[in-house]
């Protein structure tokens, strides 16, 4: 427990920021989970609007299409 004491010492005076203690020691406990779940829901939230409009476009192309009679 002496080295989690000595990491806490360093966030807490500011000698590394925590993603420095994170990657340095190879410690997953402060990564920040919820954020990166966050982000990648509003990133698969964009992706299925994009389609969405992407599958509107084709549909009023295709209906045009029947409807001209090519």
């Amino acid at each position: 427990t002496g080295w989690k004491a000595k990491l806490v010492l360093e966030a807490l005076w500011g000698e590394c920021t925590i993603n420095e203690i994170d990657s340095e020691n190879n410690y997953s406990h402060f990564q920040d989970n919820s954020a990166r779940k966050r982000r990648i829901q509003k990133d698969c939230a964009e992706q299925i609007n994009e389609l969405y409009a992407w599958i509107g476009r084709l549909t009023t192309k295709n209906e045009w299409l029947k409807k001209s009679g090519l």
